[in-house]
């Protein structure tokens, strides 16, 4: 009988035997050969119709082994990559572990290469002899099925195998084709279900390791949660939270809100969408929440899923960073861009506002003598007081390195500047130093100065520049001040190739010896003959050029002219003639000073006993100990070192006992009012006689009168100079004094 006859025959006994057993077999031959096999399916059956999982699979190997009568039998699971791993495995009757072999050089390979049965009745391990398994199991017969899923694709394999040859092999093929489609349902479904149990558990450890917050409920009750959830309600263990609602672990803020949501969510059946709210939690910490609801069913019970997202700390990031980007670092006072963003709502808000731009005056020199730190420290004091004045309705900003913007809605901008100065004229106590420190306020109001903030800031700004240059503290913006501000930016342009193109040139006024009358020397005075404006002061041009830097090309060229026009003197006859160079705070600060001044006069040939370098009183006061050095290095020279305009500075006079300076002189302000008021004429005489004791000359300015001079003689100062005595005047002109000239 050929297989195919017998498995005909076989599924039809196989559905008899499903059907009800010996009670069909009415309806089937009843020769011995059709019992027979009915015996050996029947005993098939039997052993595996009630058995699940690999239970299943152990069983029918060891019942077709038994049945068959062969020594092995297994069922294997295709690995891919060429590679079987065995289910179940049975060896003379008893289950061996499973173990895993490469397909290759097997029977099993053309099984399931063909997708067919393969059957070697005898002499398998001679035919496959690179299959040790074949050799060292002495197989001598072997038959095998493939298992194929419902794609028809190779999912594993059923295989008998024995010591002796197989001497029915239609028979054998016979029970392996129809035992091995119900193995290879089996096996399918056996790796549906771990494929399941593989995504489930994916699944869950995905749900688990949510940084959101994952929360299941059922009549509000909930019934999940996951480890994220946990955290967030501080709690550690599921039973702690299942059965409980919401709201006994988090105070919701939108309360309300909240439960329209899940009113909505139950009614619809429709996911809600993020809202955010504050949550408390029982320990009293806040969060920032972003919630979703969305609907879910388990069975026949209808729930909802939550899904809660903690944005505290990307909130509070958020919240830092706005504040940063809005706030001074040094101060912690809103800076220029919280200004301009919000500037446009306080304008607007009110019918009139007045805005203040605040200058703090030589700030720079607070940083070079005391420190940045001890800067900052001031600004921080500043800030602090400029933000209580404009706690009411106004705001203050650091609009950048010294300067602060107070704008004050519906104020007078004059009658808060004199009350905000009189605040700042107080004393700040810094690192333990007293500094009194002035400033500089320019005001501008909306809307007759401008609507914008720009504008208000543009016309504030340039009072401010004004009222420096005028000396005056708080100025209100006039429209005259924007053709100053134009002629200024001309002159500031103007003065980057002033150098270059020979436009300035130095006046000389001459220095008088009180007691012989003699010439003694002079002063260098700049000048610059603008093309388009004539002669400029320096009162317009030399704070332009300290403020660009150009001061320092300058001073060096001053510098250098002055003492080749005084050797000129020197070489006319005029020996005994000294040039007096104003040098500026950039000037003092550079460090290559003493090179320069070195280069400069071995350049020109002038002697170093006749220049005198001047510094004001305010820069004397505010010395730091490497210019200190560069002075004593000059010196020591032979180049003097004066005070320029004393009397007019704003500290103590400590400087003089620590510096050894070679002379003063008096401003010409005391001299102006020395007929007039007596405490200048006693501070000028007071000078006078504490420069001698300190072994310094004196030079007296501005002598315009015959009195002042005879009185200044009188008093024993030491030089003269004024307009009574002589102009400033050119080179061409003071070599016609180089003679000996008396002013008597």
């Amino acid at each position: 009988m050929t297989c195919a006859i017998i498995m005909n025959r076989m599924n039809i006994l196989l559905y008899y035997i499903s059907q009800g057993g010996s009670r069909q077999m009415k309806h089937v031959g009843q020769n011995r050969s059709e019992l027979e096999l009915y015996r050996l399916l029947q005993k098939i059956h039997d052993a595996v119709t009630l058995k699940q999982g690999d239970a299943f699979f152990e069983e029918l190997a060891r019942s077709i082994a038994d049945v068959l009568q062969r020594s092995y039998a297994f069922i294997g699971r295709f690995q891919g990559n060429g590679q079987m791993e065995t289910v179940a495995c049975i060896a003379d009757g008893v289950r061996i572990d499973n173990f895993s072999y490469q397909l290759r050089h097997t029977p099993c390979e053309r099984v399931t290469a063909d997708k067919a049965m393969c059957t070697y009745p005898s002499r398998a391990a001679s035919l496959f002899p690179k299959d040790e398994d074949l050799v060292d199991w002495n197989v001598e017969s072997y038959a095998g099925s493939p298992l194929l899923n419902s794609d028809e694709e190779v999912i594993g394999i059923l295989v008998v195998m024995d010591k002796k040859p197989i001497d029915d092999p239609a028979l054998v093929e016979a029970v392996l084709g129809i035992f091995s489609r119900q193995a290879a349902s089996r096996l399918e479904q056996l790796e549906q279900t771990a494929e399941l149990q593989h995504r489930e558990s994916a699944y869950r450890e995905l749900v688990e390791r949510l940084p959101d917050a994952l929360v299941l409920m059922e009549n509000r009750m909930i019934t999940y949660c996951n480890q994220s959830a946990l955290s967030l309600f501080l709690l550690d263990r599921p039973e702690n939270v299942e059965g409980r609602e919401l709201g006994t672990l988090l105070e919701l803020e939108n309360e309300s809100f909240f439960e329209d949501t899940l009113l909505d969510v139950e009614k619809t059946g429709l996911a809600s969408s993020i809202f955010s709210t504050k949550a408390h939690r029982g320990d009293g910490r806040m969060f920032y929440l972003e919630i979703s609801v969305l609907p879910y069913s388990s069975g026949s019970t209808a729930g909802m899923q939550l899904i809660i997202r903690d944005e505290t700390y990307r909130k509070e990031t958020a919240d830092s960073i706005e504040y940063m980007a809005f706030h001074d670092t040094v101060t912690g006072i809103p800076n220029r861009r919280f200004l301009e963003a919000h500037a446009e709502s306080v304008l607007h808000s009110s019918d009139n506002a007045s805005l203040l731009f605040i200058d703090i005056n030589r700030f720079k020199r607070i940083n070079a003598g005391f420190g940045q730190q001890t800067g900052d420290a001031l600004l921080r004091q500043i800030a602090e007081k400029l933000k209580h004045h404009s706690s009411s309705g106004g705001m203050a900003v650091r609009w950048s390195g010294a300067e602060f913007v107070v704008l004050l809605p519906g104020k007078s901008g004059r009658e808060e500047a004199l009350t905000l100065l009189e605040t700042l004229r107080k004393p700040f106590f810094v690192s333990g130093i007293e500094l009194i420190v002035s400033f500089t306020i320019g005001i501008s109001h909306s809307p007759i100065h401008g609507m914008t903030l720009e504008d208000l800031i543009s016309r504030a700004d340039q009072a401010m520049a004004y009222g420096k240059g005028s000396s005056e503290q708080i100025t209100t913006y006039e429209s005259f001040m924007d053709q100053h501000s134009y002629d200024t930016l001309l002159l500031e342009n103007g003065l980057q190739t002033a150098l270059q193109r020979n436009e300035l040139e130095l006046y000389y006024q001459p220095l008088y010896n009180s007691s012989t009358g003699a010439l003694s020397g002079t002063e260098a005075l700049l000048r610059w003959n603008h093309p388009d404006f004539g002669l400029v002061s320096p009162a317009d041009f030399i704070p332009i050029a300290e403020m660009t830097g150009l001061i320092v090309p300058i001073g060096e060229w001053v510098l250098k002219q002055a003492c080749q026009d005084i050797q000129e003197l020197h070489e006319a006859g005029f020996p005994e003639a000294t040039v007096s160079v104003n040098l500026s705070v950039r000037q003092l600060y550079q460090q290559n000073l003493v090179e320069t001044v070195c280069a400069v006069l071995r350049e020109t040939g002038l002697p170093p006993e006749k220049l005198k370098l001047e510094i004001t009183e305010s820069m004397a006061a505010d010395l730091e100990s490497s210019s200190m050095e560069k002075i004593r290095r000059l010196q020591q020279m032979g180049v003097h070192f004066w005070i320029d305009d004393f009397g007019t500075g704003y500290s103590s006079l400590s400087y003089l006992s620590t510096m050894a300076f070679d002379g003063l002189k008096i401003d010409r302000s005391f001299i102006q009012r020395l007929l007039e008021r007596t405490p200048d004429a006693t501070i000028v005489r007071s000078t006078i006689t504490l420069a001698h004791d300190l072994g310094m000359h004196v030079t007296a300015e501005g002598i315009e009168l015959e009195r002042e001079r005879l009185l200044l003689t009188a008093w024993g100062c030491d030089e003269l100079q004024g307009y009574l005595l002589a102009r400033p005047q050119p080179l061409c002109e003071l070599k016609k004094l180089v003679a000996p000239a008396s002013f008597e």
